[in-house]
């Protein structure tokens, strides 16, 4: 609990999101100065850090998965939820799950790619696979804890929005699509926020995938 209200502290302070921003963007330049992972190897904190780079940039790339949630809650809304009661709320449900979905496949198919450096070696293929998840499952595990967090907030605004919608406009909630709104209000009142979240994830996370494969002889 303390370690979490002192992580809380530094986050309410603006000086916190620029020192943060600063790092991930060295991160980011040191990621694109060092395309093959494999010869950073022997020094542990290189790979970290440009490991951190790449991570940041899988994040904002996999939005064209997320995508997917709003065109499924449309299609949802318009010609499955029409005559349900509920329907906003459903499509709402629809769209964050699809969405999310997409998005987790996503950011482990545009991993698998631009970090496939990290996974080649002549042990079989199995053990590729077995040290992919490994690096890749807690770093998510640890995503989904901090955007069930900020949408604890977004949540119950939209759920109390969509049931008013519903209720007293009808009409409008069948016309305005929700798989749009909902994406839109993340984006407002979450996204922002989701951004550092991740960012200081991936700052960590970096550090203990760099260390499952620097080498033996690294500093």
């Amino acid at each position: 609990m303390g370690e979490f209200l002192s992580y809380l502290k530094n986050f309410l302070r603006p000086g916190y999101h620029v020192k943060k921003i600063q790092e991930d963007f060295r991160a980011s330049m040191h990621a694109l100065k060092n395309r093959d992972l494999e010869v950073l190897k022997c020094n542990e904190k290189s790979l970290a850090k440009a490991i951190r780079g790449r991570l940041l940039a899988t994040y904002f790339l996999v939005g064209p998965f997320g995508i997917l949630g709003p065109i499924v809650g449309t299609y949802f809304q318009y010609w499955i939820a029409t005559h349900l009661p509920f329907a906003s709320l459903l499509t709402f449900a629809v769209t964050i799950i699809v969405g999310n979905i997409f998005s987790t496949l996503g950011f482990q198919i545009i991993w698998a790619w631009t970090a496939r450096s990290l996974y080649r070696s002549p042990d079989p293929p199995y053990y590729h696979w077995v040290t992919f998840w490994s690096d890749i499952l807690p770093l998510q595990l640890k995503g989904l804890k901090r955007w069930l967090g900020a949408n604890s907030i977004l949540m119950p605004m939209s759920v109390v929005a969509l049931s008013l919608i519903d209720k007293f406009l009808p009409a409008i909630g069948h016309a305005v699509p929700i798989g749009v709104l909902t994406p839109a209000m993340e984006l407002i009142f979450v996204h922002t926020a989701l951004i550092r979240l991740m960012g200081d994830v991936f700052e960590n996370e970096s550090q203990r995938i760099a260390q499952h494969h620097a080498l033996p002889t690294a500093a």
